[in-house]
Formats: C-alpha cells, sequence, structure tokens
C-alpha cells in the first residue's frame, strides 16, 4: 500500500512542492479510509504536515 518512491522523494528531496503534495494526498486517503482511531490520526498527521510543506516551498 505504501509508495515506497514518494517516500524515498520526500526524504532526498525533503522541500520537494511536488513530493509533499502527493505524500499529503496518499495519507489523506488513508486517513479517509482507516478506521482505528489511532492510524486515522496519524494518517492526517502526516497528511497536513505534507500539506504544509507543499503550500510554503
Amino acid at each position: 500500500m505504501f509508495p515506497s518512491a514518494q517516500v524515498d522523494k520526500v526524504l532526498a528531496e525533503p522541500d520537494s512542492q511536488t513530493a509533499h503534495g502527493i505524500r499529503a494526498k496518499f495519507f489523506d486517503a488513508g486517513h479517509q479510509t482507516e478506521s482505528s482511531l489511532m492510524a486515522k490520526g496519524i494518517f492526517r498527521y502526516t497528511s497536513q504536515e505534507s500539506a504544509d510543506i507543499a503550500k510554503d516551498s
């Protein structure tokens, strides 16, 4: 399920708006479909973190 190529891209280019935009969409989808409250929180936090970086860069 996890797109390791995009994670590698975020790690390799931490300021990349494109990579963080894709990462934000991926984790937002996980937040929308997950049933576990803890997992939803992790997905939502990570999605928002990347969305903020994508906007600020």
